[in-house]
């Protein structure tokens, strides 16, 4: 059943080449289910089920000034890379994406990577609370990020904790929805009993 599947919470956050110019997505168990943008400058639910959650979450109201805050070091954080990479010219996107899993009510794992136009360049293990660079210049990422080792342990608590706490409550909340989507996966065969697709 989709309920015992692995579920995961995931936000992506990236400037596109068109207009909005930055955008945070979030994501449960691969379907869209919040949004920001530089357009409408307000962290929205894309889904009924959500509006129960902006209900319960503590931070929801928070959301839409943490997401102004995030277009803002994004905007400081892609100036800084296109140093860093020596390009002064053309269009260059930067995305995060971070989130975590769970599977039978356990936690099962977390991830927090940045790209460069369209490739990792720097990664974070929660495990080790360090930093994997891809190249030279997210080298200069690295060193930056282990100079304030705050900043990893921050990002292992949000993993572990607040990343987990805010996917349960999708769970609970998106149930009726995960059921659904199990629910799709059947189809009636000619003889009228149900079959389950593999």
């Amino acid at each position: 059943s989709a309920l015992f599947s692995p579920s995961s919470l995931l936000l992506l956050l990236l400037p596109s080449q068109g207009l909005p110019q930055f955008s945070i997505l979030e994501s449960f168990d691969g379907q869209p289910i919040a949004h920001y943008d530089s357009h409408t400058k307000e962290y929205r639910s894309l889904v009924p089920w959500m509006e129960q959650v902006k209900k319960e979450e503590p931070l929801w109201k928070e959301y839409t000034k943490i997401s102004k805050k995030a277009e803002q070091d994004f905007g400081r954080n892609l100036v800084t890379l296109k140093k860093y990479y020596n390009h002064s010219e053309g269009f260059h996107t930067l995305q995060w994406r971070y989130g975590c899993e769970l599977s039978y009510g356990c936690p099962q794992g977390g991830s927090d990577q940045d790209s460069y136009d369209g490739m990792t360049f720097i990664s974070f293990d929660k495990e080790t609370l360090s930093w994997t660079a891809s190249d030279t210049a997210a080298q200069l990422s690295k060193r930056k990020l282990e100079g304030n080792p705050s900043v990893a342990k921050h990002i292992k608590y949000y993993l572990e904790e607040t990343c987990i706490e805010m996917l349960r409550r999708r769970i609970t909340y998106g149930k009726e929805a995960l059921l659904r989507k199990g629910l799709d996966e059947i189809f009636w065969g000619e003889d009228e009993s149900p079959q389950l697709l593999s």
